[in-house]
């Protein structure tokens, strides 16, 4: 390999190297999305089971309500923190 496709090659590996450090940049800068999407559904999921338990009157169906919540709330603070 002569001295200039020995530069070229080096070239492209930096350049692979830069783009893959922004993309990793990026996944970072979305990853507080994941965890308060899933926060919100056991929320959502809770209101849910709260509003059925209304309906039938069933008392374990309130225990998972509160479970959801529970859990959904404590994974929303964790993301935030």
């Amino acid at each position: 390999m002569s001295g200039h496709e020995m530069h070229v090659h080096g070239a492209h590996d930096h350049a692979v190297e830069h783009e893959g450090h922004e993309r990793g940049t990026q996944d970072n800068a979305l990853h507080p999305h994941h965890p308060l999407s899933i926060s919100m559904t056991l929320l959502q999921i809770a209101i849910a089971l709260a509003s059925i338990r209304v309906r039938t009157q069933k008392r374990w169906l309130l225990a998972g309500a509160a479970l959801s919540a529970m859990t959904g709330a404590v994974l929303g603070i964790i993301a935030w923190a």
